[in-house]
């Protein structure tokens, strides 16, 4: 298995021909003040070969720099099958997130696993956004 992409963006969707189209990827968030109430949206898309064949669970967690939950882990199970004469398939997921609160400024997690093996985590940084005067 192979991560192509793992992000936050501002809006996705799956056309009817299963192109994945982003608009706005991010990994930083300029704040005023914090907490700071945010919606965006998770994209994933995922690569499969022949061997990753079967029943998959994955579960997305989002997690501050003290290891604390933000929102409850995403968690899906789904079938892993290679079409007939293709060595590989490719699967999108997307999930919208509605008002995540992010209570300070730093450094944000969001973990992918498989199985309950870590795959990849996603660094997302919240910063001050710098007054004007």
């Amino acid at each position: 298995m192979k991560i192509v992409l793992f992000t936050l963006c501002q809006a996705a969707n799956i056309d009817i021909k299963n192109n994945l189209n982003i608009l706005g990827a991010f990994d930083m968030i300029t704040a005023a003040k914090v907490p700071a109430v945010y919606s965006c949206t998770l994209v994933l898309k995922m690569r499969f070969d022949k061997r990753d064949e079967g029943k998959k669970i994955f579960r997305i967690s989002f997690i501050d720099a003290d290891g604390k939950k933000l929102l409850p882990s995403l968690e899906n199970e789904f079938f892993v099958a290679i079409p007939g004469g293709s060595s590989f398939c490719c699967m999108n997921f997307i999930s919208p997130i509605q008002n995540l609160q992010l209570n300070r400024y730093g450094n944000y997690s969001i973990d992918f696993s498989i199985d309950g093996a870590l795959v990849w985590s996603f660094e997302l940084v919240v910063t001050e956004a710098k007054k004007t005067t």
